[in-house]
């Protein structure tokens, strides 16, 4: 399968001397660890054994079908000025765990991932009958049905297009263990913008 990821220039100096990068956890934002954790532990369930604790995040559609590779011209790729490479990478099916990248972002924020509209006002109103706030634990109750919904990340294909957009114009990531020289079969440099 290919994909994409996005990384600062000086890695890949490291990588081109080592051939294999492990993801280096200590690098993520703290509030989202939770988060990465998660997806950790969802990649350990649904691919092959690896002993890397953390996942490379790369794209298999950046902008849906038509536009599947990043575009280094889009601002939130890295910070600004810093020099920074789009590897393309040819991986094994098996070893890449595919997500919808708008339906991660309630994984991020700790929200009820819903299928549509109707059921993510359901969702609102009962966290506003149990008094939940967001500067305090949702009721266990709530939490394992939010927990339960973050599943719904892995359906490509699922859900009302009216809410989370057409299919073929969803941004689709992809996660995996090991970023390995022999995979990469484009290297293109830039600075962010």
């Amino acid at each position: 399968m290919r994909i994409w990821t996005i990384q600062p220039a000086d890695l890949y100096e490291k990588f081109k001397t080592r051939q294999v990068l492990l993801a280096d956890g200590r690098y993520g934002w703290q509030n989202f660890k939770p988060a990465y954790r998660w997806m950790a532990e969802q990649m350990r369930r649904r691919l092959p054994p690896s002993h890397a604790r953390f996942p490379w995040w790369g794209w298999y559609r950046y902008r849906g079908v038509r536009r599947p590779k990043p575009d280094l011209r889009d601002t939130a790729l890295l910070p600004k000025g810093q020099k920074g490479v789009r590897l393309e990478l040819d991986l094994d099916d098996r070893g890449i765990l595919l997500s919808d990248f708008g339906q991660w972002h309630n994984v991020l924020n700790n929200r009820f991932c819903s299928h549509d509209e109707a059921e993510d006002n359901r969702f609102d109103q009962e966290e506003k009958e149990a008094d939940y706030r967001y500067d305090r634990p949702r009721p266990e109750a709530l939490q394992s049905r939010v927990l339960a919904s973050w599943e719904r990340i892995f359906d490509l294909t699922g859900g009302d297009p009216e809410w989370l957009g057409k299919v073929s114009k969803r941004a689709i990531q992809a996660t995996f263990w090991e970023l390995r020289l022999q995979d990469v079969t484009d290297v293109t440099f830039f600075t962010a913008r």
